[in-house]
């Protein structure tokens, strides 16, 4: 559940966050810089740009009642795709999942590690709602007296909680590589007073008025809502926008580059990048080449960003120096400081 908080802490913590330095003025200041190629240089489709494919597949929630009965699985599954929109990844009409979904399946069950099915996406996405729980409790009414003598009074009321647990699975198409397992929880809770005559038999038997089912289906998609909301970052981040390397400039001690993405890949100003490098890397064992990942450096967008390009900073010299002509730059996507402040609460 998301948490109320005061302003003047958030606004305290927020304070430091604007901080200058990817800020470009005139690229044509800057003076070009020679470059090394990576040792594993992009493909022609990878340079074209083309957005990252995703399917977003039905989401079970038949072992719960509770959220079978709230059609849970249809609501996370529409949440998830509302969050994958903003990374500008192409979500990819889930018209076409039943068949895709029932392809994997079947591959799994054979422990095939290929797909045959049609390749309508890059990445899928699944899951399985593994608990839905419905609680309601009586408090009765209740009195105390203040050091001043005041009697303070609190009324007797019921407290409706639901509680869910599911899980998120990223397969990569069409190797049915498992890319990532997610838990998501959340617990959801509304107060009702119950005060008046309206209320004297629960009052009198201590119990809680019947939850109707609109009420009921209200709470558990509220918290499918936000127990996705909450793993925002893990989930954007297996398919933050990748781009490369095709052009370095210095000047006065600022280093900045250029990369193949830019607005249509959904790139924004003062977006947090990681620069990676490829290399190739023989198993000594299987004779096997394998491509191994390493993070260089960390960086920034710029202002200035183009439809198909932009040019980020990166502050440290030394690995700014290091950077090769060719090596990808990932999106990072982090928990924004109000939702970091939330998370205290």
């Amino acid at each position: 559940m998301r948490n109320y908080i005061y302003p003047v802490i958030a606004s305290g913590l927020l304070s430091g966050c604007f901080m200058g330095g990817s800020n470009i003025k005139d690229v044509s200041t800057f003076e070009r810089q020679p470059m090394v190629k990576s040792s594993i240089m992009p493909t022609k489709a990878q340079l074209s740009g083309a957005r990252t494919r995703v399917i977003v597949l039905g989401i079970d929630d038949s072992g719960a009642s509770v959220a079978k009965n709230a059609k849970l699985g249809a609501a996370v599954g529409n949440k998830i795709e509302n969050l994958l929109a903003d990374t500008g990844v192409e979500v990819v009409d889930r018209k076409l999942a039943n068949k895709l979904q029932k392809e994997i399946q079947l591959a799994e069950l054979k422990g095939r590690h290929d797909y045959k099915g049609p390749e309508v996406a890059d990445f899928s996405v699944s899951g399985k709602i593994v608990t839905a729980n419905f609680t309601k409790a009586y408090s009765a009414a209740s009195s105390w007296v203040d050091d001043k003598g005041k009697t303070h009074y609190t009324p007797p009321k019921c407290k409706y909680s639901v509680s869910i647990e599911a899980t998120l699975k990223v397969h990569a198409l069409p190797s049915l590589n498992l890319v990532d397992t997610i838990t998501i929880t959340d617990t959801e809770a509304k107060s009702q007073d119950l005060s008046g005559h309206g209320y004297n038999r629960y009052n009198h038997n201590r119990q809680c008025p019947p939850y109707n089912k609109a009420q009921l289906d209200s709470l558990v998609t509220a918290a499918g809502a936000d127990a996705v909301y909450e793993s925002k970052v893990q989930l954007k981040n297996n398919f933050a926008p990748r781009g490369y390397i095709t052009e370095y400039r210095t000047y006065d001690g600022k280093n900045i580059f250029k990369i193949t993405m830019g607005k249509t890949a959904g790139i924004k100003e003062d977006q947090e990048v990681d620069i990676i490098q490829m290399f190739k890397n023989e198993d000594q064992l299987t004779g096997e080449t394998n491509i191994e990942e390493r993070k260089l450096a960390a960086g920034s967008v710029s202002n200035i960003v183009g439809q198909k390009y932009a040019w980020i900073v990166i502050d440290d010299p030394k690995k700014a120096k290091r950077v090769r002509l060719g090596d990808t730059v990932k999106i990072r996507f982090e928990d924004s400081m109000l939702d970091q402040v939330k998370k205290l609460f």
